[in-house]
């Protein structure tokens, strides 16, 4: 299992899993999804109390780790 840090504008909002099997999952900290200020980090990943899971990487990290 593999783990990284996801933050928005310098402030950590949640943590994406890569599971050893290969699937993801990507779930927002209790704290920033219970501050009605905080957004979701994309309007692909909704901020909801449950984790967002995947097969395959979701496409918004796809493109945060794009090579310029």
């Amino acid at each position: 299992m593999r783990q990284a840090q996801v933050f928005y504008k310098n402030q950590l909002a949640g943590i994406l899993t890569q599971e050893d099997k290969g699937n993801f999952t990507f779930c927002y900290l209790d704290v920033w999804f219970t501050d009605n200020s905080k957004p979701s980090v994309s309007l692909t990943l909704p901020k909801t109390a449950q984790c967002h899971a995947s097969e395959v990487l979701f496409p918004f990290f796809t493109i945060c780790f794009q090579k310029v």
